[in-house]
């Protein structure tokens, strides 16, 4: 593998910050190349998939005690591994909670899952908590409809609780503020 052009002048102690996109394999990648007083530090992200990022932190006393050869080879090292991404990283895996999913199997697939059961892409849901008097408020807001529920209870586990036990219903209290319309996904109760 050969060494980007645009990396050079960071090796050669010419730049301390470098940014650019290099092509590895098929793969566009843009590069953060940067050296501090104590760090120096190279990064990738990829530019079709930018949740897929490798980072690399180390003192700036071995980076400048190494031969221009020797730093060559550590990025070089560093790019290699930017070919052969970790095993499920281009399918950005669902968050998982094997504790949580035990207790709350419902509402962990609700607030994680990213893809109907349609096997369409589908936002996650976000869980909003809130301290109340004589206890705890929670919206759970389905971000690709509109809808939320709302629950409260006197304890945070029962926050979860009540949750679970809405989203397990046959009809689960849905509702829809005003500026969201009838949402996309979910019917309005008592809509046909």
């Amino acid at each position: 593998m050969k060494i980007p052009r645009l990396t050079i002048p960071f090796i050669c102690d010419r730049a301390t910050t470098v940014v650019c996109t290099v092509r590895i394999g098929r793969e566009r990648w843009r590069l953060y190349l940067n050296r501090g007083p104590r760090f120096t530090i190279l990064r990738a992200t990829h530019c079709a998939k930018p949740w897929l990022v490798v980072r690399f932190a180390g003192s700036t006393d071995s980076w400048d005690r190494g031969s221009y050869g020797e730093r060559e080879d550590f990025l070089v090292s560093f790019l290699r591994k930017l070919s052969r991404p970790v095993q499920g990283s281009v399918d950005r895996p669902d968050a998982s909670d094997p504790k949580l999913a035990s207790k709350f199997p419902a509402l962990l697939e609700h607030i994680t899952c990213s893809k109907g059961s349609d096997g369409a892409a589908r936002q996650t849901c976000s869980l909003t908590i809130f301290g109340a008097p004589g206890g705890f408020r929670a919206y759970l807001n389905d971000r690709d409809s509109g809808a939320a529920i709302m629950v409260s209870a006197d304890r945070f586990e029962g926050i979860l609780s009540a949750l679970e036990a809405e989203l397990q219903s046959e009809s689960p209290s849905w509702f829809w503020r005003p500026e969201n319309g009838n949402g996309k996904g979910k019917k309005r109760p008592g809509s046909a």
